[in-house]
């Protein structure tokens, strides 16, 4: 239903797609889970070898950077503290996290952000920097922020994760 609901409220504000010659950065974000992360290069290298002349920079959490070390694909990787994304019920640090990045990518004016896995309060993030064109998995009510919607898979369940990522470039 919320999903419904998005695609009334969302349509007008949905703006084309974006084209190599638009836009110079590219922001993905993929923040936990150490194996998750790690299944994401390949979807990365795609990207990378569909828009070569695009920087690509890469959210995560500090745990998970050194995975991208060597990773010739990503221009920067951006890599904050766990406190922002973590279930924990400490407001404060959330907050005050979640403020440090939307300074740092409202900073750094991407036009084009994906998130892999599809969590509102990243998607919700994308859409406060003033990320134009935001990508991603409209499930569950989360696509009335996303103006470039990837549809999961019938049987995303059994989908590898790599292919669950590589779906979404």
């Amino acid at each position: 239903s919320l999903d419904a609901v998005g695609d009334l409220v969302s349509a007008p504000f949905r703006g084309r797609h974006a084209k190599s010659g638009n836009f110079k950065k590219i922001l993905a974000i993929r923040l936990d889970h150490m194996g998750d992360v790690a299944m994401v290069r390949p979807a990365l290298t795609a990207l990378h070898e569909q828009f070569p002349n695009v920087r690509i920079d890469l959210l995560v959490s500090k745990d998970t950077a050194p995975l991208f070390e060597d990773a010739a694909e990503i221009h920067e990787v951006i890599a904050f503290d766990k406190s922002w994304f973590s279930r924990s019920r400490d407001g404060f640090n959330t907050l005050r996290g979640a403020v440090k990045i939307l300074k740092q990518i409202r900073a750094e004016r991407y036009v084009v952000a994906i998130d892999f896995r599809g969590v509102l309060r990243k998607i919700f993030l994308m859409s406060l920097a003033g990320i134009p064109r935001r990508i991603g998995y409209a499930t569950k009510g989360r696509g009335i922020f996303l103006p470039h919607r990837i549809s999961s898979p019938q049987s995303s369940d059994q989908l590898h994760r790599q292919n669950h990522y590589l779906n979404v470039i």
